[in-house]
């Protein structure tokens, strides 16, 4: 018979983790501009092109936008941060559609966990559809979650592969983090 570590009990119980600190660390753990990550800072910098950007999902502070929308799962850190410039939706698709942008830039990496490929290019498409205009987007690619055969395609067959799935959108650059990789995207013009 098996016997529960009574140390793992204790640390599950609800009011042991204040829900700021638990969403925090969840939040830290899928935002690598949360963790402080210079080198994806200057590529998102180096990576939007002149015009109007929005930030989604992105850790607001830490990107050059005209807007920032957070998801409302994780109003709570905002709140906390007193940070005021952002907006609230509660899904990708929940995003408003009556203005464009030139720059996009979503960073945040669990609006695609646990996708197949298909999936995540089709998700990707339609977001930037309704975002942007002709100009440039960072995503994030959670590589280690991507639902694609990991051990028998490498980094680069899967980026590869997404570029060629995507029908008016095209990958530019890469950027690689820990376990996610930012893709610098580019709508075809045509």
């Amino acid at each position: 018979m098996h016997i529960m570590n009574e140390s793992v009990v204790k640390n599950t119980q609800p009011d042991l983790v204040k829900d700021f600190e638990g969403n925090w660390q969840r939040y830290h753990a899928t935002h690598a501009l949360a963790r402080n990550n210079a080198d994806l800072k200057r590529f998102v910098d180096t990576s939007t092109g002149t015009g109007t950007t929005v930030s989604v999902d992105s850790f607001a502070p830490g990107v050059t936008a005209d807007r920032h929308y957070e998801f409302e799962r994780n109003s709570m850190i905002w709140e906390h941060q007193k940070y005021t410039p952002v907006e609230f939706i509660k899904t990708l698709n929940k995003m408003p559609t009556n203005v464009m942008f030139d720059n996009v830039v979503l960073l945040g990496s669990e609006s695609f966990k646990y996708m197949t490929v298909a999936e995540y290019c089709k998700t990707v498409a339609e977001f930037l559809d309704t975002l942007i205009i002709n100009g440039n987007a960072i995503v994030c690619l959670p590589i280690l979650h991507l639902q694609y055969h990991r051990l028998r395609y490498n980094t680069q067959q899967i980026v590869k592969h997404i570029d060629q799935t995507f029908a008016n959108y095209s990958v530019q650059d890469v950027y690689r983090d820990q376990t996610e990789f930012y893709l610098k995207i580019t709508r075809e013009i045509g």
